[in-house]
């Protein structure tokens, strides 16, 4: 994660920002807030992507790092074996980093293999350090998660209620778990923990089709706690590189993690 940041932090102080009009002054947080809110929420300035791993990268590892902590999905399904992971929306990589990590940390006897799918291709630019394969392809046209232990949708679900386009990708997503994902296979969505961006219509949805295994949330501002399992465990677990351009966040954000398992009859 060091090696992404220094990397992310040059490329950020040599990009020309994309709104570079004359009598504005632009601020890639503001961008990146509003697409949260319902604005533009689109990565195709290099820029924007830099911010946002560096202002998100440790946290949104962090997130997942604990997640993998407190569901020990790992441990008890996958120790001395090799498995295959599929990212859709991976952005940066951060699942990619923080399995690394959580299986160097807890010396587990795992090998895997990460296979990264997002529509953006400035992506590439950035995860220039993980050592993943990673291609650019729109998930709505539709994706094979057929060879593939474990599926992982961080965030984007939000991204695509944002763009209007989440009930076409659940209507794609139900179609891959009935007919596609491997057989006793896990899902893991990781999201924001808020009712108007599609937390709930998610989980009505593919619970359906999938075995709920647990569902997990990070308790702070005064998160809806649902029938969840809290993380308790809150804190970065990234190096943090000195005198980077933007301030990274160094605690988890409000989100949850939904863990399924692909059961069929």
């Amino acid at each position: 994660m060091r090696d992404l940041l220094n990397h992310s932090n040059t490329l950020y102080l040599g990009t020309a920002c994309c709104h570079d009009n004359p009598g504005r002054i632009c601020n890639c947080y503001d961008c990146i807030r509003l697409g949260f809110f319902g604005g533009d929420e689109t990565y195709s300035c290099i820029k924007r992507l830099c911010y946002y791993t560096m202002n998100y990268g440790s946290a949104y590892v962090s997130e997942i790092y604990h997640f993998l902590s407190a569901s020990q999905i790992l441990e008890n399904n996958f120790n001395d074996s090799t498995i295959s992971i599929l990212s859709l929306g991976c952005g940066f990589g951060p699942d990619y980093i923080a399995m690394e990590k959580y299986i160097y940390d807890n010396n587990l006897n795992i090998n895997f293999q990460y296979v990264g799918v997002d529509i953006e291709d400035n992506w590439n630019r950035i995860r220039q350090q993980n050592n993943g394969i990673y291609y650019t392809q729109d998930i709505l046209q539709g994706f094979d998660a057929s060879k593939y232990e474990i599926v992982f949708l961080n965030k984007i679900y939000s991204t695509l209620k944002s763009n209007n386009q989440d009930g076409l990708f659940l209507d794609i997503l139900q179609d891959r778990i009935d007919n596609n994902f491997l057989q006793g296979s896990y899902l893991v969505f990781n999201d924001i923990n808020h009712r108007d961006l599609g937390r709930d219509k998610f989980h009505g949805r593919i619970s359906q089709h999938a075995r709920t295994v647990n569902r997990y949330f990070y308790n702070i501002q005064r998160a809806y706690t649902g029938n969840y399992t809290a993380i308790d465990n809150m804190q970065n677990i990234c190096e943090i590189p000195n005198n980077l351009a933007v301030r990274p966040k160094l605690e988890v954000t409000k989100v949850v993690f939904f863990l399924y398992q692909i059961s069929r009859a």
